[in-house]
């Protein structure tokens, strides 16, 4: 216990930053100690911070107190990390829904592009917060290594998330589900040493979910990305209050289509859930950290084998992989920047930083931890 006393207004994000990094490498002053013991008592509740840097701060408040608790990760394919899904329901001038979507990226080899289309039009495609629980799917798929996966209740994605258990929230959740069912995905790659290529890669082959127990057609050329699924009704919130198990027997679940399940077994990105739960709500803030982490791994491992390890992503590349539209470019730089300064929040090491005329530069962390390593062993 250190003798030196603070009080959480004298304590700046630089300096606590600074002790975070000395606390992991075991080289932290008694000032340093003071600093870390205050947060500790007082997460979150930094002078001058907002209340989505709070957030950040609760996580770093959470990982002082239960070092174990920024260990577990999510897995996403890294064609998903590279084109995401659209930020908001997409529809035409007259409000009706659009059949696809269409986005892009650029590569060391080539350009690729995500194309989503929808089984039934009158569904609208995946968007917004739905990456999160695509994610989610994803990373059980992998780690109950099986295609088909299961849980007993929603409320196991809702703490997962740090969401509240209200009704909407699972009537958002069956909506989200209904939506990736619908979708329709083609992946297609382009560079001069590899000509062009493409895979159709649905997401779901089936679901299970109570009260919505139904399958899609697919196209005649494609299948749908999930197969099979199990979710759950409005009701399910009042049984589950109750202490109820729902469905005993007949346990929610989805089977993610072949081709997705493959390209998670062969290609995963894993990211620290610790970080990605603080832009669940925030798309693009959600695409950033996940283009920043799949970029700070890879410098990482450039480095490791002498080769060059700064990316630099131009302005005009940026704004087309993350699939903006955002006419007001000022705006989107500091949506940008503010998600970089909560990231650095949470992942003190992290070296990604919005150049002058909005190019990202990345490079490997400080200390090579990276959220996918763990700081603590």
């Amino acid at each position: 216990m250190s003798s030196i006393k603070y009080t959480i207004k004298k304590i700046s994000r630089k300096k606590l930053q600074l002790a975070m990094r000395a606390g992991f490498e075991g080289k932290e002053s008694d000032e340093q100690v003071a600093i870390m013991e205050t947060v500790k008592d007082n997460p979150g509740v930094l002078l001058g911070l907002s209340k989505l840097k709070n957030d950040a701060m609760n996580a770093v408040g959470r990982m002082i107190q239960d070092p174990e608790s920024d260990q577990e990760l999510l897995y996403v394919a890294r064609a998903l990390i590279l084109c995401g899904l659209p930020y908001r329901k997409l529809v035409d001038g007259e409000g009706n829904l659009l059949p696809y979507y269409r986005r892009s990226a650029r590569t060391a080899k080539g350009k690729v592009t995500l194309t989503i289309g929808a089984s039934n039009p009158d569904i609208p495609l995946p968007y917004g917060k739905d990456r999160a629980v695509l994610a989610w799917v994803q990373s059980k798929a992998l780690k109950q290594g099986n295609p088909t996966i299961t849980w007993s209740s929603a409320k196991e994605f809702f703490d997962a998330f740090e969401l509240s258990t209200a009704g909407y929230q699972y009537k958002s959740f069956k909506e989200t589900w209904r939506r990736l069912a619908n979708a329709v995905f083609t992946i297609t790659m382009e560079g001069d040493d590899i000509g062009e290529m493409g895979q159709i890669m649905p997401l779901m082959e089936g679901w299970h979910l109570p009260g919505m127990k139904s399958r899609i057609d697919p196209p005649d050329n494609a299948e749908p990305i999930l197969e099979r699924m199990n979710l759950p009704t409005l009701l399910d919130k009042n049984r589950e209050a109750k202490g109820n198990q729902l469905f005993a027997a007949m346990p929610w679940s989805v089977t993610l289509s072949p081709t997705l399940y493959k390209q998670i077994q062969e290609n995963k990105v894993p990211l620290r859930l610790e970080v990605m739960r603080l832009f669940t709500h925030e798309p693009k803030a959600w695409d950033m950290a996940s283009l920043i982490s799949y970029r700070s791994w890879i410098c990482q491992n450039n480095k490791s084998r002498g080769r060059e390890s700064t990316a630099r992503i131009s302005w005009s590349d940026l704004v087309e992989q993350l699939g903006s539209v955002d006419l007001n470019h000022k705006q989107l730089r500091s949506t940008l920047r503010d998600a970089i300064r909560r990231i650095l929040i949470v992942w003190p090491e992290c070296q990604a930083k919005l150049l002058h005329g909005g190019t990202l530069e990345i490079k490997p962390p400080i200390d090579s931890v990276h959220p996918v390593k763990s700081r603590y062993y």
